[in-house]
C-alpha cells in the first residue's frame, strides 16, 4: 500500500488536499497516516514546553518536516498550563519520598 501511496503522490505532499490524487485521499481518510513530501510517514508527537505544552505535531524524521496538528493555545491556556504541569511534578515527588519513609517505617516496624 505504501508503494502505491508513493506513484500517487510523488511530486505532492500529503497533507495538501488541492493537489492530492482522489484515491489516496480515501486512504488517508482510512489509514489517518500522513506522509511527507520526502515520501516518509510522519509520527504524532506532544510538546511538553511552555510555550506549547499538551500540543500535538507531526514530525518526519528524516527531513526535520514538523506541523501542528491542533490549533495555536490561547493566552489563558499559556499561562495556567505550565503551572498545573509544575504542581504535577511536585506532587509526584512528593509521593515518590512519601512511599520510601513509608517503606522505611514498615521496615522498622517488622525488625522491631
Amino acid at each position: 500500500m505504501f508503494d502505491i501511496l508513493k506513484t500517487l503522490l510523488a511530486p505532492t505532499l500529503f497533507y495538501s488536499h488541492a493537489t492530492v490524487h482522489p484515491i489516496a485521499k480515501r486512504i488517508m481518510r482510512e489509514s489517518k497516516m500522513v506522509i511527507c513530501r520526502c515520501g516518509m510517514e510522519t509520527t504524532k508527537l506532544t510538546s511538553w514546553t511552555d510555550r506549547n505544552p499538551g500540543r500535538q505535531f507531526l514530525n518526519c524524521s528524516r527531513c526535520g518536516f514538523v506541523r501542528w496538528v491542533d490549533p495555536p493555545m490561547c493566552a489563558r491556556e499559556l499561562m495556567v498550563i505550565p503551572g498545573l504541569i509544575r504542581s504535577m511534578n511536585r506532587l509526584e515527588e512528593r509521593v515518590v519520598i512519601a512511599s520510601a519513609e513509608l517503606w522505611n517505617y514498615q521496615l522498622m516496624l517488622f525488625c522491631s
